[in-house]
């Protein structure tokens, strides 16, 4: 699915600023573990944010 402007504002606008600060790294192909090591957070944590991601940007997608 391609996501139109308003669909990423949407996405952004939900995210908190640590979700914002994993998911570009998430993006990028970086495992949980080593972004952990980059933001300084636990392996869980990390893993726990991309599945609150993953949940935001669902719920929108279904709204949509």
């Amino acid at each position: 699915q391609v996501l139109n402007e308003e669909t990423i504002r949407l996405i952004q606008e939900k995210l908190s600023p640590y979700e914002k600060q994993i998911l570009p790294l998430y993006l990028d192909g970086k495992p949980p573990r080593e972004i952990a090591g980059m933001v300084g957070h636990t392996e869980k944590s990390v893993s726990n944010g991309i599945y609150r991601i993953k949940s935001k940007i669902r719920k929108i997608l279904e709204r949509n």
